[in-house]
C-alpha cells in the first residue's frame, strides 16, 4: 500500500484513525442481483470485520440488459451520476438523474433504475447503514 505523509502536523494531532486505500485493479466486482442482467457492481471499499457502516459501488449499466431490478433494504442509499443519464424510480415517484446530479434517499423503499436514456451508464451508489448490521 503507498502512503504519501502530510508535510505539516500540529501538536497533539491524534494518530489512531483508520484509512484505507483500494487501487483500481484490486477493487473487487461483486454479485448482486443485477449481475445476470449484465449490470457490472464494483465495490470501492469494505470492513475486514463482521460489521459494516456503509457500502460504495460504482456501477455500469447499458441498454443491453434491458431488465432493471427493484430494490428494497436498510439504511439510506446516495447516488451520484457520472455520465449517461437515466429514470430512477423511487416508491411511487421517478427522477431524471444526468451526470453530476445527486439522489438520496431511504432505502427501505422500493427503489431502482427505471429506464436509461443513453447505451451505457455510470453511477456511484453508497448505502449507509443506520446502524452497525452483520454481514
Amino acid at each position: 500500500m503507498r502512503q504519501i505523509e502530510a508535510g505539516l502536523r500540529f501538536s497533539g494531532e491524534a494518530q489512531d484513525g483508520t484509512a484505507q486505500l483500494i487501487r483500481k485493479d484490486e477493487q473487487m466486482e461483486v454479485v448482486r442481483s443485477g449481475t445476470r442482467h449484465g449490470h457490472t457492481y464494483r465495490l470501492l471499499s469494505y470492513s475486514k470485520g463482521r460489521k459494516k457502516t456503509l457500502e460504495p459501488f460504482m456501477i455500469e449499466m447499458d441498454k443491453a440488459g434491458d431488465v432493471y431490478p427493484r430494490f428494497r433494504h436498510e439504511g439510506t442509499e446516495f447516488i451520484y451520476m457520472l455520465s449517461g443519464s437515466m429514470e430512477y424510480r423511487f416508491g411511487e415517484t421517478t427522477y431524471l438523474l444526468e451526470p453530476g446530479d445527486a439522489l438520496t434517499f431511504s432505502a427501505h423503499i422500493e427503489h431502482g433504475p427505471q429506464r436509461l436514456m443513453n447505451d451505457r451508464i455510470k453511477f456511484l451508489s453508497i448505502i449507509f447503514y443506520d446502524e452497525n448490521i452483520d454481514i
